[in-house]
């Protein structure tokens, strides 16, 4: 695919849907980043919120049996999970990526963050 990728934490977009997130610069001129994020099967992203840091929270659901975990609450899917991952300010790192969700299907369309916690 030809769609742009800038300091990418995932440069290649996987088969299936993959989220993307996108940080343009002040001036709206230049990707400060801009990343893939999935599995090998659908991933949609629904929410996203920066902190003060300028870290970037997003959330949604997969089918993807292999979208990416780090420091995971839940790294195993279930069925198909919510997920709530956390991007470093430069957006090329996961501070952590985790899967949420029981037997049945689960989806996260929106978050929201606190002085102490990501609600969704």
């Amino acid at each position: 695919s030809n769609f742009p990728t800038a300091n990418p934490y995932d440069a290649i977009k996987a088969s299936g849907k993959d989220v993307f997130i996108t940080k343009l610069n002040a001036a709206g001129n230049s990707l400060s980043y801009s990343t893939f994020l999935g599995g090998s099967s659908n991933d949609y992203g629904y929410g996203i919120a920066v902190d003060g840091n300028g870290c970037a929270y997003v959330t949604g659901y997969t089918a993807s049996s292999n979208f990416p975990t780090v420091n995971a609450y839940d790294s195993s899917k279930s069925s198909t999970d919510a997920f709530v991952t956390k991007f470093t300010a430069a957006g090329n790192v996961l501070s952590y990526s985790t899967y949420l969700g029981g037997a049945a299907l689960s989806m996260a369309m929106e978050l929201r963050l606190t002085a102490r916690d990501v609600l969704m």
